[in-house]
């Protein structure tokens, strides 16, 4: 099983790429209609949040102790996929509002 430092430094580069991810789905509204920004203003609070609660998860994995990392390393893996997930739909959503291209969905990664 990989260590927790591995652990670590994997995710803190999937969050790297799901912080470029949001950037980019915030961009991507940038030049739309106010109804379109509206529409899409609670699902990026929603992203931001889930984003950040995925931040402290990564925070209680650093600090915990040897035997509970390994319980919390699934959680935290549980986290990225969801939050990742749900990225990969509001660019669905915005797709059907323009012809934007989403980025890479950083599977595998």
């Amino acid at each position: 099983m990989a260590n927790k430092e591995n652990v670590l430094r994997r995710m803190a580069a999937k969050l790297q790429k799901l912080d470029a991810r949001l950037a980019e789905l915030r961009s991507g509204l940038a030049g739309k209609s106010e109804q379109v920004r509206g529409r899409f203003a609670e699902e990026q609070a929603k992203l931001q949040a889930e984003r950040e609660a995925l931040e402290r998860q990564m925070k209680t994995f650093k600090e915990a102790g040897a035997e509970a990392w390994k319980d919390l390393r699934s959680g935290l893996e549980k986290g990225y996929q969801e939050l990742n997930k749900a990225l990969g739909g509001a660019w669905k959503h915005l797709r059907k509002e323009k012809d934007a291209e989403p980025p890479a969905a950083g599977k595998g990664t």
